[in-house]
């Protein structure tokens, strides 16, 4: 039984018994079960749901340990201008260190 591309493709039925097992297993090697597929794709988003979470967490923390040092940045911009003011307002000036006189 030929198949000439005119008419319809011949009934699988009548295509020999060891050729439809071959196609079959060959069918089903290329191309796997649906479910075992479908389980495959699960998991895999399963592992990427997971690896997000994970990065979510990271970010997250790296977040409050920015804003952390962020707020303590601005304290000690604070105090070192508080402490800027409070030198220029008392009007004295700062003593030369030990080592600019001389000994004697």
């Amino acid at each position: 039984m030929k198949f000439d591309g005119g008419g319809t493709a011949p009934a699988l039925h009548s295509v020999p018994r060891q050729t439809a097992s071959t196609l079959h297993s060959l069918l089903s090697t290329l191309f796997p079960p649906m479910s075992d597929r479908l389980q495959a794709i699960e998991e895999k988003l399963l592992a990427l749901e997971h690896h997000v979470e994970q990065l979510d967490t990271v970010v997250r923390d790296a977040f409050v340990g920015m804003d952390k040092l962020q707020r303590e940045i601005e304290r000690l911009r604070s105090d070192v201008a508080e402490m800027q003011t409070n030198m220029e307002s008392s009007g004295e000036e700062e003593p030369p260190p030990p080592h600019s006189s001389p000994p004697w």
